[in-house]
């Protein structure tokens, strides 16, 4: 099973089943994806020092311009997630309850390591951002 459309299942699930995300569940569930997804990345091209890839002069680049690069690159990321995981992929998944838990359990783990990539990252990392 491709694992983008799993965890963007599970989101979409956890989404469903709030009365005031049920319509918007699928679009939800794309966008925590790619924020936990794009924060990641951030994290650890900031704490190995990674930033001389990319073609931008982060030091000198006025804010809004900085602003509107991530938001175009964001933009980018959730098209391309939602082509690889169509929305009728990701509500056609069933599960067995046993392991919807265990699942949601390594979903929550997995935000809360990001998290701490991130504090890691900020700390040791170059200081750019």
């Amino acid at each position: 099973m491709n694992p983008i459309i799993y965890i963007l299942s599970l989101f979409y699930r956890w989404y469903n089943s709030r009365e005031s995300t049920k319509d918007i569940a699928y679009y939800s569930a794309i966008l925590a994806f790619e924020l936990f997804l794009f924060m990641n990345i951030l994290s650890l091209i900031k704490y190995f020092n990674l930033w001389n890839i990319f073609p931008l002069n982060w030091e000198n680049n006025s804010n809004d311009g900085m602003y509107i690069t991530i938001i175009v690159v964001a933009i980018s990321f959730g098209f391309i997630i939602s082509l690889l995981a169509p929305q009728k992929d990701v509500k056609s998944i069933n599960y067995d309850l046993r392991d919807q838990d265990t699942d949601y359990f390594v979903l929550v783990v997995y935000i809360i390591a990001s998290f701490v990539l991130l504090f890691i990252s900020a700390k040791t990392g170059s200081t750019i951002l």
